[in-house]
């Protein structure tokens, strides 16, 4: 049981080593396995695009969870401006399914060529965008050599869940 979600979660871990053993890829997977109450789980497909949907949403008996595909920012623009657009799309993109920023459990975000000093950007662009320094959603930032284009420099993804309202 995870929290009071009422979810029975199945999880998978797959660890992909080199010739040397250094750890290469690692992998967390989770499944729900049932709702807790036994009934079906309604999912809506928010925003499909060509290959991807923006939002996934699903919810059995209990809560709805909430799945935000990548947002970005306009590819060519500053770190903070991109930051900023990033965290307006989330944000839209919650509320598209029924959700606040007060909503978010998890937070996973991809910086291209991240350097430290580029993590301070991320807390202006959340509140400018009326996220909460509260209760804060857990997040992994994670630095990659790039992104869809030369000149994306973030992405962010989140989970939320929506308790009965």
């Amino acid at each position: 049981m995870v929290g009071d979600l009422g979810h029975h979660l199945g999880r998978d871990r797959v660890q992909t080593r080199d010739d040397i053993g250094r750890e290469v890829a690692h992998i967390d997977a989770v499944a729900v396995v049932s709702d807790g109450g036994g009934g079906e789980a309604d999912t809506e497909f928010i925003g499909p695009t060509s290959g991807f949907t923006q939002v996934v949403t699903t919810q059995g008996s209990g809560a709805k969870t909430i799945y935000v595909s990548g947002q970005v920012g306009r590819a060519g623009e500053s770190l903070e401006t991109q930051a900023d657009q990033a965290y307006a799309n989330l944000k839209r993109r919650l509320e598209a399914a029924g959700a606040t920023t007060a909503d978010l459990v998890q937070l996973n975000i991809y910086m291209a060529d991240y350097r430290p000093e580029d993590a301070a950007v991320l807390g202006v662009a959340r509140r400018n965008n009326g996220f909460s320094d509260e209760n804060l959603p857990a997040t992994t930032l994670i630095g990659v050599e790039s992104l869809y284009s030369d000149t994306a420099l973030i992405e962010i993804e989140g989970v939320a869940v929506v308790q009965g309202r």
